[in-house]
């Protein structure tokens, strides 16, 4: 049930196995940190079969000009970390749960035939893909291109659906168990659930804020601390360990709504393990953009500091359409902040994806937000971070 992983590398070698997409589907929630929803995944194979790079997209309402730019620049970094061929998969859902009916045949089919169609069409970067996986409903359908489509175009082959086999019982979830890791969560995660159960049942107040305050970083450890306590099944911790952790994810968001201490925590976690002692936002951020510097282990998806601070943003995130119980405007500002953080480090970590969709949620409170303009810069562009996943040599 854990999701932590201590390992420098987010990538350990691994056997794929293209022809299964459950294998593919196992695969690729180990590589991300957390299981895939609503995507498009392509997994970079080198040309000795070791795995270069997984990338993720968002898929589109529906397949257009938009999305075909989107395929370029997934394509792009699998064919500069030395891959020539990728495995691909369009997930619906998460590839398991109940989706509405029709959305396979109207989305997932015509987003993986265009993939196909702008990977062969020898225009962007040279990766081949021969064939990608519709993943829906603990279903998979197979789509290729023929070589004997009508005038210059192939034509594309959707094969029968054909059943998952269950995760716990693919090569990957197996050679993940014998090195030590656990597979990500299927589903809710209950601590989300019970942070924000809990943030709700004590109003989230405004309240004054005693000063002088500690440090960011005493706050940060003690939420860190909270949040141990409370493990990764709330209903198995102490009774008052879902207060305590409230109380701690309240004041740290709380201090986040200032600039001054934001910048100070995103400095301490782009930091940690870099030996560069006490460093500016300024000097985390070129650390981030500049330098060859690989994450700590605790910063990568699925370590420590990063799944914390992940929680925190979803428990502490403004409902949709909740405009009457809306939180007050410091818990807002403090939330917007600690997704741009998230959104900094998830683009450290190469999952462009999620970071741009963190920062599309902050500037739809707040469209002025410096910080998560920058973000939304940094994901949706061609900037890449200074160090390529993989095994470290």
């Amino acid at each position: 049930m854990a999701h932590r992983r201590t390992r420098p590398a987010p990538h350990p070698p691994r056997t794929l196995c293209t022809h299964d997409p459950a294998e593919i589907l196992v695969h690729a929630s180990l590589l991300l940190g957390e299981p895939a929803r609503d995507s498009l995944l392509l997994i970079g194979v080198r040309p000795d079969s070791s795995t270069a790079l997984s990338v993720r997209a968002d898929l589109p309402e529906a397949p257009g000009a938009s999305w075909d730019l989107m395929i370029g620049r997934v394509l792009e970094p699998l064919a500069s970390s030395g891959a020539r061929r990728a495995a691909g998969a369009v997930i619906l859902g998460d590839g398991r749960d109940h989706i509405p009916a029709g959305r396979v045949e109207e989305l997932g089919i015509p987003s993986a035939a265009r993939v196909l169609e702008i990977a062969a069409g020898g225009n962007g970067p040279a990766v081949l893909i021969g064939e990608v996986w519709v993943i829906a409903a603990g279903r998979a359908r197979r789509v290729r291109l023929r070589g004997d489509g009508p005038g210059d175009g192939p034509a594309v082959e959707v094969e029968e659906p054909i059943a998952l086999a269950p995760a716990d019982a693919t090569l990957a979830a197996v050679e993940a168990v014998a090195a030590g890791e656990m597979l990500p969560r299927q589903g809710p995660d209950p601590v989300i659930g019970a942070l924000r159960a809990g943030l709700a049942a004590g109003g989230i107040a405004e309240r004054r804020i005693a000063m002088p305050r500690p440090g960011i970083e005493s706050v940060w450890r003690a939420a860190l601390e909270a949040l141990a306590v409370l493990g990764d099944e709330p209903s198995n911790a102490p009774p008052e360990a879902l207060m305590t952790a409230c109380e701690r994810v309240r004041e740290l968001v709380g201090d986040l709504a200032s600039v001054h201490r934001r910048d100070e925590l995103l400095a301490l976690v782009t930091g940690r393990g870099q030996g560069l002692g006490r460093i500016s936002s300024e000097r985390a951020i070129d650390v981030m953009t500049r330098s060859a510097r690989r994450p700590h282990e605790s910063v990568i998806a699925g370590g420590a500091w990063y799944e914390a601070l992940r929680r925190i943003e979803a428990a502490t995130r403004p409902a949709p359409g909740a405009e009457a119980a809306a939180p007050p405007a410091r818990m807002v500002s403090g939330w917007a902040s600690t997704a741009c953080l998230l959104s900094l480090l998830a683009w450290w970590n190469h999952r462009f994806a999620t970071a741009g969709t963190l920062v599309g949620t902050v500037l739809e409170h707040r469209p002025d937000h410096s910080l998560a303009r920058l973000a939304l810069v940094m994901a949706t562009h061609p900037v890449r971070p200074g160090w390529s996943p993989g095994p470290s040599t």
